[in-house]
């Protein structure tokens, strides 16, 4: 069983997956990881990208291509089921990783608090010309160490920025049948590991 298992969720990101990919595979870790990509049949050369990577480096990337489009939610939730690892960490196929030991970081944290279900940090956010957005644009400012489930509800925001959570993996398998009608995936999984 692998540590941990990057879940890497791609759709129209020919761009930006080879970023994305790069910094996962460049994670200095004490422990065996592996990265799970849920290509959901775009229609640029994503699907190109990811075989390119997947054929690099065959012992780390599974590939899972698609001959029809799921949508983000579906795309997610098969991408999950196929995640092994003890932990879980998000990377979609347009963001990527800064910090070449995120994975050592959380999962040392993850080992040392066993009451934790969940752990993330602060972001950068960039856009295509390079312009740094301020990351209260998008989330709220961390102003505390510990979130519970009543700081999810009450946020007027998502709380965590998607590429930097590592979770346990403990989510339902299957998913209930109300979070295929959510509009994004990030909120319902957040409330769901606040709640365990």
């Amino acid at each position: 069983m692998k540590k941990v298992s990057v879940l890497v969720i791609t759709y129209k990101h020919e761009k930006y997956i080879g970023q994305a990919l790069d910094s996962i595979v460049s994670q200095k870790a004490n422990f065996e990881f592996e990265v799970v990509i849920g290509e959901d049949f775009s229609p640029d050369g994503t699907r190109a990208v990811c075989e390119q990577y997947a054929a690099k480096y065959p012992g780390l990337i599974r590939l899972l291509p698609s001959e029809h489009n799921h949508g983000a939610i579906n795309n997610l939730l098969r991408t999950l089921r196929e995640c092994k690892g003890e932990y879980v960490a998000i990377c979609e196929g347009d963001d990527y990783w800064i910090d070449d030991h995120k994975l050592q970081k959380q999962v040392d944290f993850m080992d040392a608090h066993p009451d934790f279900t969940t752990c993330f940090t602060g972001v950068q956010i960039h856009d295509e010309m390079g312009w740094k957005q301020p990351d209260e644009y998008f989330f709220p400012k961390c102003e505390k160490d510990v979130y519970e489930m009543e700081d999810f509800i009450t946020s007027e925001m998502n709380i965590i920025p998607t590429p930097t959570i590592l979770f346990r993996n403990i989510l339902p398998n299957p998913m209930p049948d109300f979070f295929l009608q959510a509009l994004v995936g990030d909120m319902g999984t957040q409330l769901f590991l606040a709640d365990i």
